[in-house]
């Protein structure tokens, strides 16, 4: 038998939908899960990206100087 990439085992095709109670007491350990909005998360989105950018920086900034001074 071969398996696709990506999956462990036959999993059942069969997957019981919770209803809002389940959902509601399965998130009750998270306050605001799901509540932000659309405006939120992209605000969430380009602050990663900027500060991933920023944590990058001294390494591009170090290669610059590298190159200027021909040891690359």
């Amino acid at each position: 038998m071969t398996r696709k990439y990506g999956t462990t085992r036959n999993a059942p095709s069969k997957v019981a939908a919770l209803s809002e109670t389940e959902r509601d007491l399965l998130a009750a350990d998270r306050p605001g899960f799901g509540a932000s909005s659309k405006m939120e998360a992209a605000f969430n989105l380009v602050n990663s990206c900027v500060g991933a950018g920023i944590i990058g920086l001294p390494f591009a900034i170090y290669l610059a100087g590298q190159k200027r001074a021909g040891l690359r």
